[in-house]
Order: C-alpha cells, then sequence, then structure tokens
C-alpha cells in the first residue's frame, strides 16, 4: 500500500507557533498553512473515523513500507522515512508559475490542486562487505508521519549499528537529520559520512548566502543552526568527496547543483544494471517533470536547478535507466520519459 492515500488535514500556523520543516531544511513561520499528514488517534468513545467504539474502523497505523531489489548483482533495499504533505501547492511549487499555469498541468494529472504529498524513500545497498544508505532521512522533523526510517530498517531486518557508510544527496534536513538523535548521539555509531564538498563547505559557511530561495530569513537562519548542529555531532566520522567519484567504489557521483551548490546524484553500478540515484533533482511527480523550468521555493540556485534537472532528464529519458527518486511517490522507483516539451514519470515495479 502507499502512504501517500493517507488522509491528512490542513493546520493553521501562524509565525509565532509555526512547525520547523527540518525535513526539508526549511520553516513554514512566513507561510500561511501547511499540510502534514496526520495518523489517526481515537478520541474517547468514538473510533478515529468518528463512528462508535464499538464499530470497525479502517484507521490504524502504518505497516512497515520497505521494498527489495535486485540492481543487476547488487542487493538494495528501499526504506520509507515516511511522508508529510506541502499545502497551499502554490507557496512550495513553481513560484515562477501562475496560478492557472499551474493548475492546468495538476488537474491534467487528476492531482490535487491544494496540497502535494512529498514522501521520503531512502535507499540501503549492500556492495561486498559494505552497507550504506544514501541519505539518512528526516528524524521525524517533517511531522508525525515521518521519522519511521529506523523502525522500517529494523522490520527489513537491518540494524542501524550494521551501517558502514552514508552517503549524501545534500544537507537538508530531511536527508540529514536522522542520522543524529535528539541528544547528539550518532543514529549509525559505525558509519562514515561522505558528502561532496562544495555541499560542506556551503552550509559550514560565513555567510550562508540563500537569497534565492523564497525562504524567510527566519526560515533560513533556523535551517543553517540545525544541519551546523548535526554536522558537529558526526564531525569525527565526515568524509568529503566530489563529483566524478567513486565510493565504495560501485556509486559514482553526478554533479546536480542547483538545489544546494553541492547537491548530487549517484549511478549505482550493478554490473549488468544500473540504477540512478536523484536526490532532490524533482519534489513532484507531476510539476517537475511536465514542467522543469518550474523550481520550488527550497532551491538555492534556481536557475542552476533548472539546469541540472533538464541535462539529468535528458540523460534517463535517453537512455532508461532506472531511477530511485527521494521525493516520488512510494517507494521511489521509476524511469524518466519525454512527453511534448517535457518529461513524465513513469512508475516501475519494485517485483521483478
Amino acid at each position: 500500500m502507499s502512504t501517500s492515500s493517507t488522509q491528512t488535514s490542513a493546520v493553521a500556523l501562524s509565525r509565532r507557533d509555526a512547525i520547523t520543516l527540518a525535513a526539508l531544511g526549511a520553516a513554514a513561520a512566513a507561510l500561511p498553512t501547511l499540510a502534514l499528514g496526520q495518523s489517526g488517534s481515537a478520541q474517547a468513545g468514538k473510533g478515529a473515523s468518528g463512528a462508535p467504539s464499538g464499530a470497525a474502523s479502517l484507521e490504524g497505523p502504518q505497516p512497515a513500507d520497505f521494498a527489495r531489489l535486485k540492481i543487476g548483482e547488487l542487493t538494495a533495499v528501499l526504506l520509507s522515512d515516511g511522508f508529510g504533505k506541502l499545502g497551499p501547492i502554490g507557496q512550495f511549487f513553481a513560484p515562477e508559475a501562475t496560478a492557472a499555469d499551474r493548475d492546468r498541468v495538476l488537474t491534467k494529472a487528476h492531482h490535487p490542486l491544494d496540497v502535494a504529498t512529498v514522501e521520503l524513500n531512502i535507499l540501503c545497498l549492500q556492495i561486498g562487505s559494505e552497507r550504506v544508505l544514501i541519505d539518512a532521512g528526516s528524524g521525524g522533523g517533517m511531522g508525525p508521519t515521518t521519522g519511521r526510517l529506523i523502525d522500517n530498517m529494523r522490520a527489513a531486518g537491518i540494524a542501524p549499528e550494521s551501517i558502514t557508510g552514508v552517503v549524501y544527496t545534500h544537507l537538508h534536513g530531511d536527508h540529514l537529520a536522522g542520522a543524529v538523535r535528539a541528544d547528539g548521539s550518532q543514529v549509525f555509531p559505525n558509519a562514515r559520512h561522505f558528502i561532496v564538498k562544495a555541499e560542506y563547505e556551503y552550509w559550514t559557511g560565513n555567510p550562508v548566502d540563500m537569497r534565492d530561495t523564497g525562504l524567510p530569513p527566519e526560515a533560513r537562519s533556523g535551517m543553517v543552526a540545525s544541519i551546523q548542529k548535526n554536522l558537529a555531532a558526526i564531525k569525527d566520522k565526515i568524509e568529503i568527496v566530489a563529483p566524478g567519484d567513486k565510493v565504495f567504489p560501485r556509486i559514482q557521483i553526478i554533479a546536480t547543483h542547483g538545489h544546494t551548490p553541492g547537491h548530487a546524484s549517484y549511478m549505482i553500478d550493478g554490473g549488468s544494471e544500473q540504477l540512478a540515484v536523484l536526490g532532490d533533482l524533482a519534489h513532484s511527480h507531476v510539476l517537475a517533470f511536465a514542467r522543469p523550468d518550474w523550481t520550488i521555493i527550497f532551491d538555492v540556485d534556481r536557475k542552476q536547478a533548472v539546469a541540472s534537472r533538464k541535462a539529468m532528464f535528458d540523460r534517463l529519458s535517453s537512455d532508461g535507466t532506472l531511477v530511485a527518486a527521494y521525493h516520488m511517490p512510494w517507494p521511489g522507483l521509476g524511469r524518466v520519459a519525454r512527453e511534448g516539451e517535457g518529461y513524465r514519470w513513469d512508475i516501475a515495479p519494485t517485483r521483478r
């Protein structure tokens, strides 16, 4: 089943009581509303649906979300860290677009016009004796339906202590915060953390220039403080890498800068098959593909983000490479295809 089908309710926020979107590395402090996935909780005498307590309810906790996968000769598992919802859509997605143009694209795809589901999909790879995660999840920083990575790892038989490497696409909170507990201890105590040089230098610099984002100043400062705190907690395990490098050595780094200055995608070499890992090249399976020239308010360099997305989409649509994408509908596995002047996301089966 897909977690994106779970019913949600909008939560009105003010500047004073805004929930920080640590998972996306931003805060909703200046945004009027944020919709987050809500898990059902029964009120006294009633089920979560409002029915009398004696009546059966279809509400309840989500089952484990993991999917086993073969990439040529490599074994992998797709793991869910949960999901959140961003809304109103126009406050987060496609600031370059008119409301009419954005709604037209969404309507054509039968997508809601108010709120978008954002999945958090993480890949775990077995490469010889190494067990590697690509990104570390949110640590629950995006709301009550996030932070599920460790539970899903354990359900799949993967102990956090068995992870020997974490390779980051970038350092926004939904990719980094899951590596560090609230008390500052490391979630993956035996792992090395591989970060692209430009990404590390950007977030540890002073000042951190985020003027091209659509985020208010208080959101920017909160994001930077959170990222720097988490980096300090894993400082003794960080290894700096660069585009073109190979890690473990089946993971090749591809420069896809723009969303952040050191944002990277990865090509996994399984011998007879390859898998591209896209990170945050796309946040919407509709908008980012139909209109790759549209951005999201979290992009640090919007022009470069668009250029990187188009270049990677051109490559993937030409060679048909299988793709794992962090924010696509669970489990985030698919292919990029050309459609008109843009592209489309074609879901790939996991049971092959």
